[in-house]
């Protein structure tokens, strides 16, 4: 009986399977143009481009001034311009960061390698607002009265998905609060500027 069953269904494969000229149906001449509708679309999204960090010293972050350098700076961007005429930005490589607090021989180094892509792209408005959100490591700064309301520190260092709203630079809300955040002026023994 299986020996039938897989005798009917050898048989019925080899029609399915057969090209029309082995069907008896006349060849048709093969083109070589692709039909419009399987083309490839060009992508809306610019090539990916390295982005260099530029070393920065913040100020009204802890009690003293912080300097940041990035001794490794791989990451690589591209952008796309939606329907509202926003920016929205992917980026992903490796990223670390070095914080150096003024006066001090002192040096702190984190690999904040945490990309942001799909669903977690930053996103910056016509308005001048900027949605910050990222997956892995982060650092994360809140200027003057940015840090009012979020319960985050003005210099912190996040770990897990995080997505932040900054409404100019008044204004700052949480959306998606990562799983550790870590107050990097008290890990520094630093005080937090007021």
């Amino acid at each position: 009986m299986r020996r039938l069953v897989l005798s009917i269904a050898v048989a019925f494969a080899a029609v399915l399977l057969q090209t029309p000229a082995q069907a008896g149906a006349p060849a048709q001449p093969a083109t070589h143009e692709a039909s419009a509708a399987s083309k490839p679309k060009p992508s809306p999204w610019s090539p990916r481009t390295p982005t260099p960090t530029s070393p920065s010293t913040f100020t009204g972050l802890c009690s003293v001034d912080v300097e940041f350098t990035f001794p490794v700076d791989r990451v690589v961007q591209r952008r796309r311009i939606d329907a509202g005429g926003n920016t929205e930005i992917e980026s992903k490589g490796r990223l670390v960061a070095t914080i150096t607090p003024s006066g001090t021989e002192r040096h702190y180094t984190f690999d904040i390698s945490g990309p942001s892509l799909g669903a977690h792209s930053q996103i910056s408005y016509l308005n001048g607002d900027y949605l910050y959100r990222a997956t892995g490591a982060s650092i994360i700064v809140f200027f003057g009265t940015t840090v009012q309301g979020t319960g985050m520190p003005r210099l912190a260092f996040t770990r897990g998905p995080v997505g932040i709203l900054y409404t100019g630079n008044v204004k700052a809300d949480v959306i998606t609060r990562p799983r550790t955040v870590i107050d990097l002026c008290e890990f520094m023994g630093l005080g937090t500027a007021p």
